[in-house]
């Protein structure tokens, strides 16, 4: 390593020489050859302008010089090597911190409690912070507090590294009540025939479900649309609206309301569900022990 016409290799060996004042106990101490160790104090000695180490009779002596530098070289040698070490483990009891999760509400709604809980039983100084998602997909991983984006992440930006979790499947969501056509396997021309609710942030109304029922001459009806599950799915008790919800992550919500669910009975793309950060956090201690965490309750 160079800074400037600065070697930094040779502070260890200026540390052993002067604590050592002996070639030959600096060689053993740094497990070099003598010779090696003879031509490291002559580039030291060239870099400091001083010969720091002369002979008197049997022995090697200090000068006045290498005198000052043994009180520092140590204390200096410690610090480079910490300062150059890879990142320390974290104690996740003291971790005090705060992390921003970008994550839509199907994930904080089926992780984001599981997370939390896990979080403070293991770091209680830790706190979290779930913000949604924005029209511009990665663009807040950018930003120096946003930690980690959580979700079906399509086209993530080349300096992006992300991690599978889980997948999941869409299936269709309705009052049992209204619609007892759609127990068990409904037919792709039930399915259509239904009144539906579309979950989009960006308004559109077709999706990959619509892409399936065309290919079989079918289209459903579109009754609304909303930005969130959360607000789809508060809308089916007592309604003959139906909806289409991940199932893993919304089975909790379905089942509070009292709602049933049915397979899809058209081919569809499994939900492909992955964290995402940027590299800078990449071997951060306390980033690493939060997506381990996460990864632990996904599974879980």
């Amino acid at each position: 390593m160079q800074r400037g016409d600065v070697d930094l290799n040779l502070l260890k060996g200026l540390a052993a020489l002067v604590e050592e004042e002996s070639v030959t106990m600096a060689a053993a101490r740094l497990h070099l050859s003598q010779p090696a160790m003879s031509r490291t104090l002559a580039r030291i000695r060239q870099t400091v302008g001083d010969p720091l180490l002369v002979r008197a009779g049997q022995r090697m002596l200090l000068t006045p010089y290498a005198e000052q530098l043994r009180a520092q070289a140590g204390t200096m040698l410690q610090s480079v090597t910490e300062l150059l070490a890879p990142p320390p483990s974290v104690d996740e009891r003291e971790l005090d911190r705060t992390f921003t999760i970008i994550a839509n509400d199907a994930m904080t709604n089926s992780f984001g409690l599981d997370l939390l809980q896990a979080v403070r039983a293991a770091a209680p100084k830790v706190s979290l912070t779930f913000v949604t998602e924005t029209a511009t997909p990665f663009q807040a991983l950018r930003l120096p507090h946003v930690d980690l984006e959580i979700g079906v992440l399509d086209d993530p930006p080349v300096e992006a590294v992300t991690e599978d979790l889980t997948t999941d499947e869409h299936v269709v969501v309705f009052d049992a009540g209204r619609h007892p056509e759609l127990r068990g396997v409904p037919a792709a021309a039930t399915l259509a025939a239904a009144d539906h609710v579309v979950v989009t942030r960006k308004a559109r109304a077709f999706g990959p479900i619509d892409d399936a029922l065309a290919e079989q001459g079918l289209r459903r009806r579109v009754a609304a649309i909303v930005p969130s599950f959360s607000t789809a799915l508060l809308m089916l008790p007592g309604s003959d609206l139906v909806t289409t919800a991940p199932r893993k992550q919304y089975q909790r919500a379905i089942a509070n309301l009292g709602l049933a669910w049915a397979p899809i009975a058209v081919p569809l793309p499994p939900l492909r569900i992955q964290q995402c950060w940027h590299p800078r956090y990449a071997n951060d201690p306390g980033h690493r022990w939060l997506r381990k965490q996460l990864r632990r309750v996904v599974a879980e």
